[in-house]
C-alpha cells in the first residue's frame, strides 16, 4: 500500500459530529467527502470519480483506490457558545448548541492500493491536497469554521514533502499558496474535462 500521513492543525473550531450531533467526532467519511467533492471541483470525470473513490451505482459496485483513517486531537469539546470567532458566521452552531473541537492536531492517514497508476496517483494526491489548502470541515465551514492547515507530511513517497508543504507562519502564506498552487496546476490537467 502507498501511504502517507498529513498532521494538522486546528486553526478555527470545527464542529463535525456523526449520528449523533452531541458528540464531536473527527470523520473519515466527510473528509473522504470533501476529497471527492474537490476533485469535481477541479474537473474530474464521473467514471474517473467512481474508480478512484468508489461506487456504488451502476451495474457493479466499485471499491475505493483510497482508503481513509482519522486521528482526533484530543477534543476540547465545549457547549459554550459565548467564546466563538466571528459569531454571527456561527450562529447555527451556537443556536444549536454543538460541541466543537477548539484546538489540537489531527492527523489522516491515506493509504492507496498499490496497483494504482502513476497518473490516478497523481489524479488523488492533487485532489487531497486541495481538500486541505484551499477547504475547511464540518458545519459552516463556508464560513470559516473548521480551517485546517497542514504542519507536516510522513510518507515513504519521494516529492511528498513539495506536494503536502508544512505551513509554519502566515508570513509564508502567500508564497507557499502561490507554489501549492503552481504544483497542483501540473496535475490537474490529467484530471479530465467533462
Amino acid at each position: 500500500m502507498l501511504k502517507w500521513i498529513l498532521r494538522l492543525r486546528l486553526v478555527t473550531p470545527m464542529a463535525m459530529s456523526g449520528a449523533d450531533p452531541t458528540q464531536v467526532e473527527w470523520r473519515a467519511p466527510s473528509v473522504k467527502g470533501l476529497i471527492r467533492w474537490w476533485f469535481r471541483v477541479a474537473g474530474g470525470n464521473p467514471e474517473d470519480e467512481d474508480r478512484l473513490f468508489g461506487a456504488v451505482h451502476g451495474d457493479r459496485p466499485q471499491a475505493s483506490l483510497l482508503r481513509v483513517q482519522t486521528f482526533p486531537p484530543q477534543p476540547s469539546t465545549d457547549r459554550s457558545s459565548t467564546n466563538l470567532p466571528a459569531p454571527y458566521f456561527g450562529f447555527s452552531i451556537r443556536m444549536n448548541q454543538r460541541p466543537m473541537i477548539r484546538a489540537g492536531t489531527p492527523q489522516v492517514r491515506f493509504q492507496v492500493e498499490p496497483w494504482v497508476d502513476d497518473t490516478d496517483l497523481r489524479r488523488i494526491l492533487a485532489a487531497v491536497g486541495l481538500t486541505f489548502y484551499l477547504g475547511n470541515f464540518g458545519t459552516r465551514s463556508r464560513k470559516g469554521y473548521g480551517s485546517l492547515i497542514v504542519e507536516g507530511v510522513e510518507s515513504d513517497l519521494t516529492g511528498i514533502e513539495g506536494i503536502f508543504p508544512s505551513i509554519s507562519s502566515s508570513r509564508d502564506l502567500y508564497s507557499l499558496y502561490c507554489s501549492i498552487m503552481r504544483k497542483y496546476s501540473e496535475y490537474l490537467p490529467i484530471l479530465g474535462s467533462r
